[in-house]
Protein backbone atom coordinates (compact mmCIF):
# COMPACT_ATOMS: atom_id res chain seq x y z
CA UNK A 1 0.00 0.00 0.00
CA UNK A 2 0.94 3.36 -0.84
CA UNK A 3 2.19 5.73 2.03
CA UNK A 4 0.57 8.91 0.01
CA UNK A 5 -2.80 8.27 -0.77
CA UNK A 6 -4.13 10.34 -3.71
CA UNK A 7 -7.27 13.01 -3.11
CA UNK A 8 -10.25 12.96 -4.90
CA UNK A 9 -9.06 15.72 -6.17
CA UNK A 10 -5.43 14.44 -7.46
CA UNK A 11 -7.96 11.31 -9.89
CA UNK A 12 -9.56 14.40 -11.89
CA UNK A 13 -12.83 15.02 -9.67
CA UNK A 14 -14.15 18.20 -10.03
CA UNK A 15 -16.37 18.93 -6.96
CA UNK A 16 -16.98 22.46 -8.06
CA UNK A 17 -20.96 22.82 -7.86
CA UNK A 18 -22.21 20.08 -6.23
CA UNK A 19 -23.41 19.64 -2.43
CA UNK A 20 -21.91 16.48 -1.26
CA UNK A 21 -24.23 14.78 1.75
CA UNK A 22 -24.80 11.37 3.70
CA UNK A 23 -27.95 9.92 4.45
CA UNK A 24 -27.70 9.82 7.94
CA UNK A 25 -30.08 7.29 10.26
CA UNK A 26 -31.96 9.10 12.50
CA UNK A 27 -33.29 5.79 14.48
CA UNK A 28 -36.60 6.63 13.84
CA UNK A 29 -38.91 4.37 11.49
CA UNK A 30 -41.63 5.45 9.48
CA UNK A 31 -44.85 3.19 8.54
CA UNK A 32 -47.22 2.83 5.76
CA UNK A 33 -49.67 0.83 4.31
CA UNK A 34 -49.04 -0.53 0.54
CA UNK A 35 -51.07 -2.57 -1.65
CA UNK A 36 -49.38 -5.41 -2.97
CA UNK A 37 -50.51 -8.05 -5.79
CA UNK A 38 -50.46 -11.97 -4.01
CA UNK A 39 -51.48 -14.99 -5.99
CA UNK A 40 -54.09 -14.93 -8.26
CA UNK A 41 -53.67 -11.19 -8.34
CA UNK A 42 -55.46 -10.56 -5.18
CA UNK A 43 -54.44 -7.23 -3.95
CA UNK A 44 -53.04 -7.44 0.16
CA UNK A 45 -52.50 -4.21 2.25
CA UNK A 46 -49.19 -4.81 3.21
CA UNK A 47 -47.40 -3.19 5.97
CA UNK A 48 -43.73 -0.94 5.43
CA UNK A 49 -41.85 -0.31 7.72
CA UNK A 50 -38.48 2.29 7.17
CA UNK A 51 -35.65 3.53 8.52
CA UNK A 52 -36.04 7.83 8.27
CA UNK A 53 -33.01 8.84 7.09
CA UNK A 54 -31.52 12.58 6.84
CA UNK A 55 -29.73 14.31 4.60
CA UNK A 56 -26.21 15.52 6.11
CA UNK A 57 -24.04 18.11 4.17
CA UNK A 58 -20.51 17.47 4.41
CA UNK A 59 -17.39 20.05 3.06
CA UNK A 60 -15.61 18.70 0.47
CA UNK A 61 -12.40 18.41 2.32
CA UNK A 62 -13.67 15.68 4.50
CA UNK A 63 -14.62 13.98 1.51
CA UNK A 64 -11.68 14.51 -0.24
CA UNK A 65 -9.83 12.73 2.73
CA UNK A 66 -11.76 9.59 3.59
CA UNK A 67 -9.44 6.75 2.86
CA UNK A 68 -11.64 3.39 3.67
CA UNK A 69 -7.80 1.44 3.41
CA UNK A 70 -6.92 2.61 6.60
CA UNK A 71 -9.60 0.80 8.34
CA UNK A 72 -8.31 -2.60 9.65
CA UNK A 73 -4.98 -4.54 9.44
CA UNK A 74 -4.37 -4.82 5.54
CA UNK A 75 -3.97 -8.53 3.75
CA UNK A 76 -0.42 -8.15 2.37
CA UNK A 77 0.18 -10.52 -1.30
CA UNK A 78 2.95 -12.60 -2.69
CA UNK A 79 1.39 -11.76 -6.15
CA UNK A 80 -0.41 -15.54 -6.14
CA UNK A 81 -3.16 -15.22 -4.00
CA UNK A 82 -5.44 -13.87 -6.98
CA UNK A 83 -7.86 -14.92 -9.21
CA UNK A 84 -9.37 -11.65 -10.85
CA UNK A 85 -9.88 -10.82 -7.03
CA UNK A 86 -7.99 -11.25 -3.88
CA UNK A 87 -8.66 -15.18 -2.91
CA UNK A 88 -9.25 -13.72 1.03
CA UNK A 89 -11.78 -11.79 -0.36
CA UNK A 90 -13.55 -14.29 -1.96
CA UNK A 91 -12.85 -16.83 0.48
CA UNK A 92 -13.53 -15.78 3.79
CA UNK A 93 -14.99 -11.84 3.38
CA UNK A 94 -17.37 -13.64 0.83
CA UNK A 95 -18.43 -15.91 3.99
CA UNK A 96 -19.16 -13.41 6.20
CA UNK A 97 -20.93 -10.45 3.97
CA UNK A 98 -22.43 -13.02 1.53
CA UNK A 99 -21.76 -14.52 -1.87
CA UNK A 100 -24.19 -11.52 -3.54
CA UNK A 101 -22.03 -8.13 -1.55
CA UNK A 102 -18.81 -9.79 -2.71
CA UNK A 103 -20.12 -9.32 -5.98
CA UNK A 104 -21.81 -5.71 -5.62
CA UNK A 105 -18.34 -5.11 -4.84
CA UNK A 106 -16.50 -6.66 -7.81
CA UNK A 107 -18.73 -4.94 -10.00
CA UNK A 108 -18.71 -1.27 -8.55
CA UNK A 109 -14.65 -1.99 -8.48
CA UNK A 110 -14.77 -2.16 -12.31
CA UNK A 111 -15.82 1.38 -12.70
CA UNK A 112 -12.13 2.35 -10.38
CA UNK A 113 -10.47 2.14 -13.54
CA UNK A 114 -7.06 2.92 -13.14
CA UNK A 115 -6.18 2.86 -9.55
CA UNK A 116 -8.99 5.64 -8.85
CA UNK A 117 -10.66 5.34 -5.36
CA UNK A 118 -13.25 7.16 -7.14
CA UNK A 119 -16.08 6.14 -9.39
CA UNK A 120 -19.29 6.78 -10.91
CA UNK A 121 -21.26 3.06 -11.65
CA UNK A 122 -23.72 2.40 -13.76
CA UNK A 123 -26.38 0.60 -10.90
CA UNK A 124 -28.77 0.00 -13.62
CA UNK A 125 -26.44 -2.40 -15.28
CA UNK A 126 -25.08 -4.04 -12.14
CA UNK A 127 -28.76 -4.78 -11.10
CA UNK A 128 -28.96 -5.98 -14.96
CA UNK A 129 -25.84 -8.50 -15.14
CA UNK A 130 -26.70 -9.50 -11.71
CA UNK A 131 -30.54 -9.95 -12.30
CA UNK A 132 -31.08 -8.30 -9.24
CA UNK A 133 -33.41 -5.17 -8.32
CA UNK A 134 -32.34 -1.80 -7.27
CA UNK A 135 -33.91 -2.05 -3.17
CA UNK A 136 -32.07 -5.22 -3.27
CA UNK A 137 -28.73 -3.86 -4.70
CA UNK A 138 -28.77 -0.95 -2.03
CA UNK A 139 -28.94 -4.00 0.63
CA UNK A 140 -26.02 -5.27 -1.05
CA UNK A 141 -24.21 -2.21 -0.98
CA UNK A 142 -25.48 -1.34 2.94
CA UNK A 143 -23.50 -4.40 3.52
CA UNK A 144 -20.43 -3.39 2.10
CA UNK A 145 -20.81 0.30 3.69
CA UNK A 146 -20.93 -1.37 6.98
CA UNK A 147 -17.56 -3.02 6.26
CA UNK A 148 -15.40 0.08 4.94
CA UNK A 149 -15.37 -1.19 1.43
CA UNK A 150 -17.48 1.39 0.17
CA UNK A 151 -18.82 4.70 0.71
CA UNK A 152 -21.56 6.53 -1.16
CA UNK A 153 -21.92 10.42 -1.04
CA UNK A 154 -24.63 12.18 -2.05
CA UNK A 155 -24.70 14.88 -4.45
CA UNK A 156 -26.67 17.90 -5.40
CA UNK A 157 -26.34 20.58 -8.64
CA UNK A 158 -25.91 24.05 -6.56
CA UNK A 159 -27.69 25.61 -9.23
CA UNK A 160 -30.73 23.56 -9.53
CA UNK A 161 -30.70 21.80 -6.42
CA UNK A 162 -31.44 18.23 -8.06
CA UNK A 163 -30.06 15.18 -6.97
CA UNK A 164 -26.97 14.23 -9.21
CA UNK A 165 -25.47 10.62 -9.66
CA UNK A 166 -23.62 9.77 -6.17
CA UNK A 167 -20.39 9.55 -6.24
CA UNK A 168 -18.82 6.10 -4.83
CA UNK A 169 -15.34 5.67 -2.61
CA UNK A 170 -13.85 2.08 -3.30
CA UNK A 171 -11.55 0.52 -1.10
CA UNK A 172 -8.43 -0.53 -2.56
CA UNK A 173 -6.51 -3.07 -0.62
CA UNK A 174 -8.27 -5.97 1.39
CA UNK A 175 -8.32 -5.81 5.03
CA UNK A 176 -8.25 -9.16 7.34
CA UNK A 177 -11.16 -9.70 9.36
CA UNK A 178 -11.43 -8.83 12.96
CA UNK A 179 -11.42 -11.71 15.60
CA UNK A 180 -15.12 -11.54 15.83
CA UNK A 181 -15.89 -11.94 12.46
CA UNK A 182 -13.38 -14.74 12.35
CA UNK A 183 -14.92 -16.77 15.14
CA UNK A 184 -18.31 -16.16 12.86
CA UNK A 185 -16.51 -18.50 10.28
CA UNK A 186 -17.97 -21.99 10.09
CA UNK A 187 -15.19 -24.39 11.97
CA UNK A 188 -13.51 -25.82 8.74
CA UNK A 189 -13.62 -21.90 7.16
CA UNK A 190 -11.78 -20.84 10.57
CA UNK A 191 -9.36 -23.55 10.23
CA UNK A 192 -8.49 -22.65 6.97
CA UNK A 193 -8.01 -19.00 8.07
CA UNK A 194 -5.49 -19.86 10.91
CA UNK A 195 -3.53 -21.69 8.59
CA UNK A 196 -3.55 -19.16 5.92
CA UNK A 197 -2.79 -16.25 8.53
CA UNK A 198 0.05 -18.66 10.16
CA UNK A 199 1.97 -18.65 5.89
CA UNK A 200 2.05 -15.03 6.80
CA UNK A 201 4.88 -15.34 9.09
CA UNK A 202 7.47 -13.19 8.55
CA UNK A 203 5.44 -10.74 5.98
CA UNK A 204 5.19 -7.10 7.29
CA UNK A 205 1.38 -6.52 8.23
CA UNK A 206 0.01 -3.30 7.55
CA UNK A 207 -0.11 -0.94 10.76
CA UNK A 208 -3.22 1.12 11.97
CA UNK A 209 -1.25 4.36 12.64
CA UNK A 210 -3.88 6.42 10.93
CA UNK A 211 -7.03 4.79 12.21
CA UNK A 212 -7.43 7.69 14.52
CA UNK A 213 -8.10 10.11 11.95
CA UNK A 214 -9.81 7.79 9.99
CA UNK A 215 -11.92 7.51 12.72
CA UNK A 216 -12.34 11.50 12.69
CA UNK A 217 -13.28 11.69 9.34
CA UNK A 218 -16.05 8.97 9.82
CA UNK A 219 -17.45 11.34 12.87
CA UNK A 220 -17.69 14.24 10.51
CA UNK A 221 -19.19 12.19 7.67
CA UNK A 222 -22.14 11.54 10.33
CA UNK A 223 -22.40 14.77 12.17
CA UNK A 224 -21.89 17.17 9.58
CA UNK A 225 -24.98 20.15 8.30
CA UNK A 226 -28.35 18.78 8.36
CA UNK A 227 -30.19 20.45 5.33
CA UNK A 228 -32.98 19.25 2.68
CA UNK A 229 -35.85 17.53 3.88
CA UNK A 230 -38.31 19.38 6.05
CA UNK A 231 -40.41 16.29 6.73
CA UNK A 232 -41.42 15.79 10.24
CA UNK A 233 -39.52 13.15 12.06
CA UNK A 234 -41.16 10.29 14.09
CA UNK A 235 -40.03 10.02 17.67
CA UNK A 236 -37.39 7.91 18.14
CA UNK A 237 -37.64 4.34 20.24
CA UNK A 238 -35.69 5.90 22.86
CA UNK A 239 -37.98 9.21 23.11
CA UNK A 240 -40.87 6.92 23.33
CA UNK A 241 -39.66 4.69 26.22
CA UNK A 242 -38.94 7.70 27.81
CA UNK A 243 -41.89 9.41 27.80
CA UNK A 244 -44.00 5.86 28.59
CA UNK A 245 -41.77 5.77 31.85
CA UNK A 246 -42.42 9.60 33.00
CA UNK A 247 -46.21 9.36 32.20
CA UNK A 248 -46.51 6.33 33.80
CA UNK A 249 -44.49 7.77 37.02
CA UNK A 250 -47.10 10.52 37.07
CA UNK A 251 -50.43 8.41 37.19
CA UNK A 252 -51.96 7.30 40.61
CA UNK A 253 -51.19 3.47 41.53
CA UNK A 254 -54.66 1.90 40.64
CA UNK A 255 -54.26 3.85 37.17
CA UNK A 256 -51.07 2.13 36.48
CA UNK A 257 -52.07 -0.79 37.41
CA UNK A 258 -55.55 -0.70 34.83
CA UNK A 259 -52.54 0.10 32.19
CA UNK A 260 -50.14 -2.87 33.15
CA UNK A 261 -53.37 -5.39 33.43
CA UNK A 262 -54.66 -4.24 30.03
CA UNK A 263 -51.22 -4.53 28.42
CA UNK A 264 -50.82 -7.83 29.83
CA UNK A 265 -53.76 -8.95 28.33
CA UNK A 266 -53.54 -7.90 25.04
CA UNK A 267 -50.29 -9.74 25.10
CA UNK A 268 -52.23 -12.69 25.39
CA UNK A 269 -54.41 -11.95 22.48
CA UNK A 270 -51.82 -10.30 19.91
CA UNK A 271 -48.87 -12.08 18.16
CA UNK A 272 -45.70 -10.84 19.93
CA UNK A 273 -44.22 -8.94 16.25
CA UNK A 274 -47.69 -7.35 16.01
CA UNK A 275 -47.78 -6.38 19.82
CA UNK A 276 -43.88 -5.17 19.89
CA UNK A 277 -45.01 -2.62 16.69
CA UNK A 278 -48.46 -1.08 17.95
CA UNK A 279 -49.16 -1.58 21.35
CA UNK A 280 -46.44 -1.91 23.59
CA UNK A 281 -45.50 1.72 23.91
CA UNK A 282 -49.23 2.82 23.90
CA UNK A 283 -50.39 4.20 27.52
CA UNK A 284 -53.65 3.45 29.10
CA UNK A 285 -55.39 6.08 31.06
CA UNK A 286 -58.99 5.51 32.58
CA UNK A 287 -61.07 8.20 33.59
CA UNK A 288 -63.65 6.76 36.34
CA UNK A 289 -66.11 9.48 35.77
CA UNK A 290 -67.00 9.68 32.61
CA UNK A 291 -66.28 5.79 32.22
CA UNK A 292 -63.93 6.63 29.53
CA UNK A 293 -60.92 4.41 28.31
CA UNK A 294 -57.79 6.95 26.65
CA UNK A 295 -55.46 5.37 24.56
CA UNK A 296 -52.68 7.25 23.56
CA UNK A 297 -49.80 6.49 21.15
CA UNK A 298 -46.15 7.39 19.76
CA UNK A 299 -47.84 8.83 16.30
CA UNK A 300 -50.72 9.17 14.32
CA UNK A 301 -49.89 6.62 12.36
CA UNK A 302 -50.04 3.76 14.63
CA UNK A 303 -53.42 5.96 16.59
CA UNK A 304 -55.43 5.13 13.09
CA UNK A 305 -53.86 1.36 12.58
CA UNK A 306 -54.46 0.08 15.98
CA UNK A 307 -58.50 1.86 16.33
CA UNK A 308 -59.12 0.53 12.39
CA UNK A 309 -57.37 -3.42 13.67
CA UNK A 310 -57.57 -3.97 17.32
CA UNK A 311 -60.56 -1.82 18.42
CA UNK A 312 -62.75 -4.83 19.62
CA UNK A 313 -59.71 -6.90 21.02
CA UNK A 314 -59.19 -3.62 23.24
CA UNK A 315 -63.16 -3.78 24.62
CA UNK A 316 -63.02 -7.51 24.86
CA UNK A 317 -59.47 -7.29 26.92
CA UNK A 318 -61.37 -4.63 29.03
CA UNK A 319 -65.02 -5.59 29.70
CA UNK A 320 -64.37 -8.15 32.42
CA UNK A 321 -62.41 -5.63 34.50
CA UNK A 322 -64.07 -2.17 33.13
CA UNK A 323 -66.98 -3.08 32.07
CA UNK A 324 -68.80 -0.90 29.42
CA UNK A 325 -66.57 2.28 28.14
CA UNK A 326 -66.04 4.70 25.96
CA UNK A 327 -62.53 4.57 24.31
CA UNK A 328 -60.81 7.26 23.18
CA UNK A 329 -58.22 7.09 20.62
CA UNK A 330 -55.24 9.98 20.62
CA UNK A 331 -51.50 10.73 19.98
CA UNK A 332 -48.64 11.68 22.37
CA UNK A 333 -46.22 12.85 19.34
CA UNK A 334 -46.11 16.41 20.20
CA UNK A 335 -45.53 15.41 24.02
CA UNK A 336 -42.65 13.64 23.11
CA UNK A 337 -40.71 16.38 21.09
CA UNK A 338 -41.48 18.49 23.99
CA UNK A 339 -39.84 16.03 26.46
CA UNK A 340 -43.22 16.06 28.67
Amino acid sequence: MNDQVSKLSDEGYKPEGYIHYRKIDTGSIKSQVVKRKGKNDKVNEVLQVKKVLEDRKIPFNVVDELNLDVTGSLVPSNGKDFTLTHNYFLDYWGAIMGHAAVMTFIHLERYAYGHKRHCFPEIDQICLKMQTSRPTLNKYMDILEANSFIARIYRKNVDTKKDASPLFIIRQYIPFLSPEQVNQLPKKLREEHDKFVSSLKGIMLSDNSELISQAEIKKALSTSERFGSKEKREPTTEQIRRYQAIKLGTMETEDVECHVNLQHALKKRVSKPSYDTWLSHTVFTFNRQTKELIASFPTSFQREWVQGHYNDIIKECIADTLGEVTISYKTHENEIETGV
